[in-house]
């Protein structure tokens, strides 16, 4: 018995409502996990003045771009080369790749917009000299 519905099971295609349900599934899960949970800690660090917490609440917040691709390719039930790759290509898609290089002028630093408590301490102060070449 238990052969017959692993083989109706494997034959199963997804419809497009199937599909639907499944990415709209992950996306709900990522939204919860990374918004809720980073909004969750950053409310917690703020009363009990804990800046490490704050801190990890703010980088759960910065990785939602890549849990929405973790997320709909795991329910979509998807191998670790094709998560992986969404998982990529949802951060490079969200932004949430950015350069921390002191030579990089403000303008072109892109990503998230840092709280002005986490901006001072991740982000280097922007060096406008340049150190002149000789030869």
């Amino acid at each position: 018995m238990e052969a017959t519905t692993t083989a109706a099971t494997a034959t199963h295609k997804m419809s497009t409502m199937d599909y639907v349900y499944k990415v709209s599934a992950g996306v709900s899960n990522a939204i919860l996990v990374c918004l809720g949970i980073g909004l969750l800690l950053q409310s917690l660090a703020n009363f009990v003045h804990w800046t490490a917490l704050y801190q990890v609440g703010a980088i759960a917040q910065v990785l939602l771009g890549p849990a929405f691709g973790v997320a709909i390719a795991t329910m979509l039930n998807s191998n670790t080369l094709v998560t992986f790759s969404a998982m990529i290509s949802s951060t490079i898609g969200a932004n949430a790749v950015f350069s921390l290089s002191p030579q990089l002028t403000a303008s072109q630093r892109r990503g998230i917009r840092w709280p002005k408590q986490l901006r001072a301490r991740f982000l280097p102060p922007v060096n406008r000299f340049r150190p002149l070449r000789l030869g």
